[in-house]
C-alpha cells in the first residue's frame, strides 16, 4: 500500500519504527552490559547464553528496523507485505541494507580522510572500502537462525562469534545511523497501543 508523508499510515509506521529502535537499543545495551561483565570477570556458559540472547535480539530488531525504514523511504508498505515470497522480500531487504551500509561506510571513510571525524574514531584501516558482498545476506540469515526461527542450525551451523568478528562494525554503523530515533527528552514516548498495554 502506498502512503504519503504525514498521513495515518506514515504516522503509525513512525510509531512502530520508534518502538523497534527502542527494542534494538535495549538489546544492544544489555549485550554491552554482559560483554563488560565477561571482560572484567571472565565468561561462563550462563553469561555467554545471556550475551548471545541479547546480541541476537539486537540483530533481529536492527534488521526489522531496517525493513521498516526501507518501507518508509519508499512510502510503500508492500516492502514488508506478507504477500511477497520469501525470496522477493529477502532480495528487497538485502539490496536496501547493502546500499545503505555502503553509503554509511563511504561517509565514515571520507570523514576520516578529510580529518572531520571525531578524535575517538577508528583508524581508516578499520573500515574497508567496500561492504562485504555477502554482508546483507549473512545479516538476514543470522537474524533468522539466531532469533527469529527455531532450527538445528542455531546450535551447530552458526558461529555467532565469527559473525560478530566479521560484521559487527557494519551493524554498528547502521545502529548509530538510526539512533536519531532515540527520544530526545526525558519523557518516555507515547507508542499508542504499545504503551497503553496492560494485563
Amino acid at each position: 500500500m502506498r502512503f504519503k508523508t504525514g498521513d495515518k499510515t506514515d504516522i503509525d509506521l513512525c510509531v512502530a519504527l520508534e518502538h523497534e529502535f527502542l527494542r534494538c537499543r535495549d538489546a544492544f545495551k544489555e549485550c554491552e552490559r554482559f560483554a563488560t561483565i565477561a571482560t572484567l570477570k571472565g565468561k561462563n556458559p550462563r553469561l555467554s547464553y545471556r550475551m548471545y540472547n541479547a546480541y541476537s535480539a539486537f540483530v533481529h530488531h536492527l534488521y526489522e528496523f531496517m525493513r521498516g525504514a526501507h518501507a518508509r523511504e519508499e512510502k510503500n508498505t508492500k516492502i514488508t507485505d506478507k504477500k511477497l515470497t520469501g525470496a522477493e522480500r529477502a532480495k528487497l531487504d538485502e539490496d536496501y541494507i547493502s546500499l545503505h551500509t555502503q553509503r554509511l561506510l563511504t561517509n565514515r571513510r571520507t570523514a576520516i580522510q578529510n580529518g572531520t571525524a571525531p578524535k575517538w574514531e577508528n583508524d581508516i584501516s578499520y573500515y574497508p572500502e567496500r561492504v562485504p558482498k555477502e554482508f546483507a545476506k549473512d545479516f538476514r540469515q543470522f537474524r533468522n537462525r539466531a532469533h527469529a526461527h527455531v532450527s538445528y542450525e542455531r546450535s551447530s551451523g552458526l558461529d555467532p562469534s565469527e559473525f560478530f568478528a566479521k560484521y559487527h562494525k557494519y551493524l554498528y554503523l547502521l545502529y548509530r545511523d538510526c539512533s536519531w530515533w532515540e527520544p530526545r527528552d526525558q519523557q518516555f514516548p507515547d507508542l499508542n497501543q504499545i504503551t497503553a498495554f496492560t494485563i
